[in-house]
């Protein structure tokens, strides 16, 4: 479902850069016609030059708008993942959601804390990942900006409220790696610790 979502979202940008470009052809086109009338009027010398000084240009600006579309339009290979997981950030505890399984991942408070536990980085649910295997992580936002940072693998990813923003996750050695929000996203920002395990 979400990645039928986001296969829309791209079309739609397509289709919007397409529209774009085409208006922008229109116009240059448009200007283009003007500019040889009153070349004609004006300079009746070289008519030619005038027109390579104004078709080469013209040419490269369109060229650089159209790979722009491309970069832009991309489509991310999704089919290397095997798995695919949404995040999605709230004041100030993290969602994780994998099929019909839904995690919620808050800060342990120092009272309940073990031997052993780092304060303000242990969570009371972690996420436990095979690391044979690449997770595509779709990150959003409930209320406002924050950002899931793991910085031992160093990634960084803004969540914002209404944009599914999209990443791939692979780490090939086993272990527990820390992170937290590093968006200052409230009063509690520095609670909002996240834990991926890796076997």
């Amino acid at each position: 479902m979400l990645l039928h979502n986001l296969a829309m979202i791209y079309s739609t940008h397509a289709m919007l850069e397409a529209t774009n470009l085409a208006i922008v052809v229109f116009i240059a086109s448009g200007a283009m016609h003007v500019l040889c009338i009153l070349s004609r009027a004006l300079y009746t010398m070289n008519l030619y030059v005038e027109l390579v000084w104004l078709l080469v240009p013209t040419a490269v600006v369109i060229l650089l708008i159209a790979r722009v579309v491309l970069l832009q339009c991309a489509e991310e290979d999704v089919a290397l993942h095997s798995t695919q997981l949404s995040v999605v950030a709230n004041q100030w505890y993290w969602v994780y959601g994998l099929d019909a399984t839904t995690l919620f991942l808050y800060t342990v408070r120092e009272q309940d804390l073990e031997c052993g536990d780092l304060r303000l980085l242990h969570t009371t649910q972690l996420l436990v990942a095979d690391s044979s295997t690449s997770l595509l992580l779709i990150l959003s936002s409930a209320d406002v900006i924050h950002s899931w940072a793991l910085p031992s693998l160093g990634m960084k990813v803004d969540c914002v409220p209404g944009r599914a923003n999209s990443t791939s996750l692979a780490c090939t050695h086993s272990g527990v790696l820390y992170g937290q929000c590093s968006e200052i996203c409230g009063s509690l920002h520095g609670f909002m610790p996240l834990v991926v395990a890796w076997f």
